[in-house]
């Protein structure tokens, strides 16, 4: 009977790699180093993992051993979603990565994006390996001038209108 679990092999972060046996052969008993008694394992942490097999037939016990590393993300991340004065200039920028491809969803692949209209804008980044990481932010181009006024007169007569006499305004006042 023959037990092959593979080459050691570099798996993507958030990836589940299934372990098994790659011959024909089944086996009725297994042990992981993960102390799992099945067929396979997922697995999606860096680590040796090893396996014992026994036929119930033979009185022989195979095992193999294969190492897993987890290659981790490109970290990045856009933020909340922005609020940007309209007429305003904003640019995002990938993180800086050796050997990565870029993916904007506006089709651009260069590492920068000029944004002028509001909508949702996401960034892939592939590394040269397949691994690849998402992030995407909502762009909302507001009006950013406020008026206010202050009024010339009020009537406190506990109508509910006019009761105050305050500036009037219909923004968020920073200053």
């Amino acid at each position: 009977l023959s037990l092959e679990l593979g080459n050691d092999t570099t798996i993507c972060q958030s990836t589940e790699f299934i372990l098994r046996n790659n011959f024909v052969g089944l086996f009725d008993e297994y042990l992981w180093s993960t102390g799992e008694t099945t067929p396979y394992i997922k697995v999606n942490q860096s680590g040796t993992y090893w396996v014992l097999a026994k036929h119930i037939c033979e009185d022989s016990v195979v095992t193999d051993t294969i190492h897993i590393d987890v290659d981790p993300a490109i970290p990045f991340d856009f933020g909340e979603n922005i609020f940007q004065c309209e007429d305003s200039a904003l640019i995002f920028h990938a993180p800086v990565c050796n050997n990565c491809t870029y993916l904007w969803n506006t089709g651009s692949t260069i590492d920068s994006l000029n944004i002028s209209e509001s909508g949702s804008y996401w960034l892939t980044v592939k590394k040269d390996n397949g691994c690849s990481s998402t992030d995407s932010v909502s762009v909302d181009f507001v009006k950013c001038e406020c008026n206010f006024y202050v009024p010339n007169a009020f009537t406190p007569n506990r109508d509910g209108f006019n009761e105050l006499f305050k500036p009037a305004y219909y923004c968020n006042m920073k200053d």
